[in-house]
């Protein structure tokens, strides 16, 4: 029972970092529509996954649910107007979740799954009404 209940941590962890990896590749190299809209440009400083369940289980697939956060330089004017001081930088961090999946012969070859990604930046807009 005690190698039973090691062994499902040890996978729920190695589960867990590979989504995490697989989502900062999606943040890194896809367009995230919600942080775009934020300013002139952005970059991904990291992405944390706080928390990761199965959602499902058949034969062939395994979708996990995750939710977390993601860290992002947001930079408003041109790297040269930055240099200037005519631009601004500022880091943020904003929640997010997502869906995962996986095929149950390699469960560790965890991706994002498509149009599954939803990062929430309403605080960035409530801020700015304070």
């Amino acid at each position: 029972m005690i190698f039973r209940r090691m062994m499902h941590q040890s996978l729920q962890s190695s589960a867990a970092d590979a989504a995490r990896e697989a989502l900062e590749q999606e943040l890194i190299s896809e367009f995230t529509e919600e942080l775009d809209r934020l300013a002139t440009h952005y970059s991904v400083d990291g992405a944390h996954l706080d928390d990761l369940s199965i959602v499902s289980i058949d034969p062939d697939r395994i979708v996990y649910e995750g939710s977390g956060s993601v860290e992002v330089r947001l930079q408003y004017g041109s790297d040269s107007d930055v240099a200037r001081d005519d631009g601004v930088v500022m880091h943020d961090s904003y929640p997010l979740t997502c869906k995962f999946e996986a095929d149950t012969s390699d469960p560790l070859a965890i991706s994002v799954q498509p149009g599954t990604l939803n990062v929430d930046t309403s605080k960035f807009y409530d801020e700015a009404e304070d």
